[in-house]
């Protein structure tokens, strides 16, 4: 049987494989809908929103933080479930297949102290702006890049407003954001949920 880290890359890097791979319909924009490329890019930032939408309810449900910070993780758990809902009603339209979530242990990842919740959160939320910044080029369907550039503002404006709790600086260092294409982001995934043991 697999292990768990095995269907995180497994199950994840079924869409990342898939991106920049497709037919030649992909590499044109199409006028009638997202092309198969388009498709893999928006299947792979579903998954990246369902865990980022579960690990918040997990977060809420757990009551790992207390006022202010509840509240912060109960309005961006709200958001994360809109992006993921979406992003499915985007596939769905086109009758593109719904990718499974990754599996991950979410309450492992929402467990611990408040200085460690919000660090992951910070992480992940990191993640999905950089992943989105790096998907960009890969989107063929005008619509479908300027839906992926306005959630990645979202995420990049999430992970600001958790580091000021933190009290850490809200902007990273440098004049730009620092994409991670597809199969970078998934890398980086991994390194999250290995370092917290929820792979």
């Amino acid at each position: 049987m697999p292990s768990r880290r095995e269907l995180v890359l497994g199950g994840a890097a079924a869409a990342v494989v898939l991106t920049g791979c497709g037919d030649e319909k992909a590499e044109t924009r199409a006028a009638d809908g997202l092309g198969a490329r388009d498709e893999d890019v928006v299947a792979f930032a579903l998954q990246l929103e369902l865990l980022e939408r579960d690990l918040y309810a997990a977060i809420v449900r757990r009551r790992v933080l207390r006022g202010d910070d509840q509240r912060m993780a109960e309005r961006f758990g709200a958001t994360e479930a809109e992006h993921a809902e979406t992003l499915t009603a985007v596939l769905r339209k086109e009758g593109a297949r719904i990718p499974e979530p990754i599996p991950v242990d979410v309450e492992r990842l929402a467990a611990g102290s408040r200085t460690r919740v919000l660090s992951t959160l910070i992480d992940i939320e990191d993640l999905g702006a950089d992943a989105y910044l790096g998907a960009a080029p890969d989107l063929l369907d005008r619509d479908a890049l300027a839906l992926a550039l306005s959630i990645h503002s979202v995420e990049a404006r999430h992970a600001a407003a958790v580091r000021r709790m933190l009290r850490r600086r809200p902007a990273p260092d440098g004049a730009f954001a620092s994409p991670r294409p597809p199969a970078q982001a998934l890398r980086r995934l991994e390194q999250i949920l290995v370092a917290r043991g929820a792979a």
